[in-house]
């Protein structure tokens, strides 16, 4: 098996098991007392950001991320062309925060698949010149 796949499949094991016992630990809130609580109630909902980032629902939230990035001129913001983000306040608030996601999504998605065509040319240009005689 491939490095990277191993790397990989370490990675989802590793946020599978760290989410296991995260929750384990949140379900006994007697065991673990108030402020361990509330830390890893944060902490898991970083890991179940990142496990659903892992699996295959990024492409789905990427495209609404994209949607969200576009519709509301985030990129004339980034530019520094408009003062401010145009998201829409009548919005309910579940919305903007399942928005505000999204582009987080989109980000982390885009960031994973530049970095993994990366890593593939690199392994190509590696193989060429290995392979010359």
């Amino acid at each position: 098996m491939e490095h990277a796949a191993k790397r990989r499949r370490l990675t989802r094991r590793t946020v599978d098991v760290a989410l296991l016992l995260a929750m384990v630990t949140l379900m006994s809130h007697q065991v673990a007392g108030g402020a361990l609580h509330e830390w890893l109630g944060l902490g898991t909902l970083a890991l179940i950001v990142a496990h659903l980032v892992l699996l295959a629902l990024g492409v789905a939230v990427a495209g609404f991320g994209l949607a969200t990035f576009l519709c509301n001129d985030i990129v004339g913001y980034m530019a520094m062309s408009t003062p401010f983000a145009s998201y829409d306040l009548s919005n309910p608030p579940a919305l903007v925060l399942v928005e505000n996601a999204s582009v987080i999504a989109l980000f982390a998605f885009a960031s994973y698949h530049v970095t993994r065509i990366r890593y593939q040319v690199s392994n190509q240009r590696r193989r060429a010149r290995t392979t010359r005689p």
